[in-house]
């Protein structure tokens, strides 16, 4: 009676391992623009990277979404216009962001950035980075982009945005986040 005991309980831990295995390898959906559109609203409370708006060259600023015909013809017009961007991360991310220098974010972490025509003007755009539970888009550090209309009231693009994957694959050292707009001072004490 002994060894069926032992021969069950091993039958019983083994299928629970397989479920759980089972389980845990489902690929995770992307959030739906409802879920995406709640999970960023009221981002300006967030702690901001950059006190005040910093200037980016619009050839970078473009690279965050695909332009319509028209905005391309214009940009060919002035490769030397500028945007500026905002960059506010959540509690979540928080420490990872403005403590590590190699930032290694848990899922939860949102990181949103604002493209200004000038400062103290509405955003033109967003763009959203969610990080999503392991397993969810292994080769891009299971992160989720998307973009949001300036209120951040409609996705614009959403699921995995191709350019900003393209993009931020240069930056898997520091889990596919960029940092250059942090003041120099919180730079010098990432640890």
């Amino acid at each position: 009676m002994g060894t069926r005991m032992i021969l069950a309980t091993i039958i019983v831990g083994a299928c629970t391992l397989l479920v759980a295995l089972a389980q845990e390898s489902k690929p995770t959906p992307p959030l739906s623009d409802e879920e995406a559109t709640k999970l960023i609203a009221g981002y300006q409370k967030c702690k901001k990277a950059n006190e005040k708006p910093i200037q980016v060259y619009r050839i970078f600023s473009e690279l965050c979404r695909s332009m319509t015909a028209t905005e391309q013809r214009l940009f060919q017009q002035d490769l030397h216009g500028e945007n500026y961007i905002t960059v506010y991360v959540n509690e979540t991310g928080r420490e990872e962001f403005f403590e590590k220098t190699k930032p290694r974010f848990s899922a939860g972490s949102v990181i949103v950035k604002e493209k200004l025509a000038k400062p103290g003007e509405n955003p033109d755009l967003l763009t959203v980075m969610v990080k999503r539970d392991r397993g969810y888009d292994p080769a891009n550090g299971d992160w989720q982009f998307l973009t949001f209309d300036g209120k951040g009231a409609k996705v614009t693009s959403g699921g995995n945005v191709k350019n900003c994957q393209e993009c931020h694959e240069r930056r898997k050292d520091v889990d596919f986040v960029f940092r250059a707009y942090l003041s120099a001072d919180v730079r010098l004490q990432l640890k």
